[in-house]
């Protein structure tokens, strides 16, 4: 690193500064005597005005070009003046009720600053003059914490000498520059003739080392002081011009090749556009290159909002070749990042007597992605979307188009309540209700990403929609992706468990803004429509069942098999197309934890993508065809779950090591294998996607060696021979309302590559476990559990 030219203010520079500052601001100082040929321009300009009129208006314009280059004041009142012009720029606006401490902080830095100078650095470049400000940053995990490298210089100033470009540096949003000289922290100048670790109270050899461990270790927010240089203009009227500064080149250099770069990007056909047109579901080059830029600009939102928690005015993705004193920061502090809602049901509630008339009420499924939650939204009738679209019209920007969206008439919905037969809703305008509700519902949920323009109403109306769809009480249950579940991490690292976690639901937000795009819409809406269609209803259901059981189990199995293919050949296309970009995302700082085990084998990355993907798919595909899955399989295997159930009600009263279960007694419970079973009840019950369901079962049966490892310390895991046995017993307890229908579900939608790995596995011993219960007879003895043929394997794998 070459030497910083620009150098230091010593006290006597401040002083010459002061007190050049304070001439400037008096209408007779001899500095505005001096400059003669400003004067005479005056009066060639203004021949009526006297002398002082002229001096005065002379001394104005001086002073507005010099607020921007004044070095060090001595007294609190020209401190805030200077701080008026330049730190309230500087300190984000949740910080400026902190302004009086951080200006006491600013005057003792900068007089110990001038104190500790040496008088051979006291000179200054003709060229260049110095100025101080103070910064208040806030640290950000996502971008490594203040998001700049300091270095030391030969003559002892520590320089910001790189630093990650706004949005995801926090400094570079506090303003702070490459180039700018760090003199100070939380009010405490740096010392030069000793180590700082006396104000930390931890020595180091290096005192660049001593400095980041200082700023390190230093409370959130931090308050920063610098000097920066800045180039010397005339104090004539001839050549009186606003401050530049000495970056000033680098910086339009710098904008001028992000401009470049964002035209280059333009005419980029992203991979996923490629893929697309390969598969013929686009055609024209221009149709490549508009996905590409809306994939793009997606991206650059996301970017913005997950580092800083707000969009910059103008929005991006063109926000960053703007200087950063053109922005303007909409904070989305709270708001979610990707909410996914279904309507899966719509009925008739009958008003009391003599309180109104029937409404039509609406049955909405939420998940948020971002913490793995799914909740039912509060009971929502077709007047509580009125009113959500009236303020959804009255907040969004006209861009938005809310008022020329789909919705349903108020006509077609009373003649839907009034002309009903026995109550019941024609299934065919309450699929047309849905849909167009549903729809509205969706784009408002994804407006922040879509809006043309993003402002503080785009934002009021995130919040509405997340009161309408119950979010606060959806997000503060217990039930998580994680919750029940940590036990069975005992296996690896926990830290690296989680990072894996926040990784996961990163790459599935990606994937849930892929979702957001027109072309996949329709991919999806025209096969939950196909499906619909061809779907038998409850009338031609009692036919096939009249035709023998078998007869509606092959129809089921069909349709459920269709589903299988489609839901794989969606997760391969979408990953065809943007493996590439999830690496880049598994590369950030946040998930370093994880880099390691990804260099080493690749595969598990790989396995991870696969599994956010395939949970966003699910989400997509499954959850609006699940009311048409659930009338197949309900139909086609009631009377397997109802004989199951009843063998259960019995077996449960029997002990672990008595007729059918056979558990050893070494491998006996004092707990009964209660948390085992809390596993399958809440993962296999409460959970609708079912990739979720299936990791319950694979949580349950690692939970199986790990209780049996902490009740019986000193002795063998359990053993494949032991799972068996042990497992029935945890599924009966488990009491599952439709075991039979539910092992059809996830043995048929099983991901293809799931089905040979540990996932299948255990899969495998879950129909073993159901298929035993069919053919047991609980009023007999049985002295063994049938054999499975099931292979040894560790289930801490």
């Amino acid at each position: 690193m070459k030497d910083n030219k620009s150098t230091d203010s010593s006290s006597s520079s401040s002083s010459v500064s002061t007190a050049s500052s304070s001439s400037l601001l008096n209408p007779n100082s001899t500095a505005v005597d001096a400059d003669l040929q400003g004067i005479n321009l005056l009066q060639e300009i203004f021949p009526d005005e006297s002398l002082e009129s002229l001096k005065k208006i002379h001394a104005t314009r001086l002073q507005k070009c010099h607020y921007d280059n004044i070095s060090a004041t001595n007294s609190s009142a020209d401190r805030e003046n200077f701080l008026d012009h330049e730190s309230n720029s500087l300190l984000p606006s949740s910080s400026l009720h902190y302004q009086d401490p951080i200006l006491e902080m600013e005057e003792r830095v900068l007089h110990d600053h001038h104190q500790e100078q040496s008088p051979a650095k006291a000179g200054r470049s003709e060229e260049e003059e110095i100025y101080f400000f103070t910064a208040v940053v806030y640290r950000d995990s996502r971008a490594g914490g203040l998001g700049m490298t300091l270095n030391e210089l030969p003559n002892g100033d520590v320089q910001v000498c790189d630093m990650k470009p706004s949005p995801m540096s926090p400094s570079a949003n506090a303003g702070i520059r490459k180039n700018d000289i760090l003199i100070g922290i939380n009010g405490i100048a740096f010392a030069r003739s000793f180590p700082i670790h006396r104000y930390i109270h931890h020595h180091t050899t290096s005192r660049i080392k001593d400095i980041v461990l200082s700023v390190q270790q230093s409370l959130n927010p931090i308050v920063l002081h610098f000097q920066r240089a800045t180039i010397a203009h005339s104090r004539s009227l001839l050549d009186a011009s606003d401050q530049a500064d000495v970056n000033y080149v680098r910086q339009q250099q710098q904008m001028e090749k992000q401009q470049k770069q964002q035209m280059e990007e333009e005419q980029t056909v992203h991979q996923f556009a490629f893929i697309l047109a390969q598969r013929k579901l686009i055609s024209s080059n221009q149709k490549q290159l508009e996905v590409s830029q809306i994939i793009r600009n997606f991206h650059y939102r996301a970017q913005q909002w997950e580092a800083t928690t707000s969009l910059t005015t103008p929005s991006t993705p063109y926000a960053h070749i703007y200087s950063q004193h053109n922005q303007e920061m909409d904070v989305l502090d709270g708001i979610r990042k990707s909410l996914s809602t279904r309507i899966v049901n719509c009925f008739i509630e009958e008003a009391d007597k003599g309180k109104g008339a029937a409404k039509l009420a609406y049955t909405i499924w939420v998940y948020d992605v971002e913490s793995g939650k799914e909740w039912y939204a509060p009971l929502r009738y077709f007047e509580d979307f009125e009113d959500l679209r009236a303020t959804a019209n009255a907040l969004a920007p006209k861009e938005c188009k809310i008022s020329e969206l789909p919705f349903p008439m108020v006509t077609s919905i009373w003649d839907a309540l009034t002309s009903r037969r026995q109550d019941v809703l024609d299934e065919q305008v309450q699929q047309e209700s849905c849909r167009k509700l549903e729809f509205f519902l969706r784009v408002l949920c994804r407006l922040v990403y879509t809006s043309p323009v993003v402002n503080a109403n785009v934002a009021k109306i995130a919040i509405h929609v997340q009161s309408f769809l119950g979010t606060e009480a959806g997000l503060s249950s217990t039930q998580s992706d994680k919750g029940h579940f940590q036990s069975m991490t005992s296996s690896m690292d926990y830290h690296s468990w989680n990072v894996r976690q926040l990784l996961k639901r990163s790459l599935q937000r990606y994937m849930w803004r892929l979702f957001q795009l027109d072309i996949m819409q329709r991919i999806v809406n025209d096969f939950v429509d196909a499906t619909r269609a061809r779907t038998p209803s409850l009338k031609e259901i009692e036919t096939l069942e009249a035709q023998g059981r078998d007869k509606l189990k092959g129809h089921s199995m069909k349709e459920l098999k269709d589903i299988r293919v489609f839901l794989d050949e969606l997760v391969d296309l979408l990953l065809e197309g943007c493996l590439s970009e999830m690496k880049l995302i598994s590369e950030r700082p946040e998930y370093e934890a994880l880099r390691e085990q990804f260099a080493n084998d690749e595969s598990k990355l790989n396995r991870l993508s696969r599994e956010a993907t395939r949970e966003q798919v699910e989400i997509e595909v499954y959850v609006p065809l699940r009311s048409v899955v659930s009338r197949l399989l309900v139909n086609g295997w009631r009377h397997d779950d109802m004989e199951v159930q009843l063998k259960s009600k019995e077996l449960i009263k029997r002990p672990q090591s008595e007729g059918t279960f056979r558990i050893p007694r070494e491998s006996i419970s004092p707990s009964q294998w209660e948390s085992v079973a809390f596993i399958l009840r809440s993962g296999l019950g409460n959970s609708t996607l079912p990739c979720i369901k299936l990791q319950a079962i694979v949580d349950a049966a690692r939970e199986v060696s790990r209780l049996h490892a902490e009740e019986h310390r000193g002795k063998d895991l359990v053993g494949a021979d032991d799972f068996l046995p042990v497992f029935i017993f945890c599924v009966v307890k488990a009491n599952l309302e439709r075991p039979c229908a539910l092992c059809v579900l996830l043995s048929t939608l099983c991901d293809k590559m799931n089905a040979i790995g540990e996932i299948g596995y255990f899969l495998a011993s879950f129909e073993a476990v159901i298929a035993h219960l069919q053919q047991l007879n609980p009023e007999e003895d049985i002295d063994e559990v049938s054999s499975t043929g099931l292979s040894d394997v560790s289930l801490n794998e």
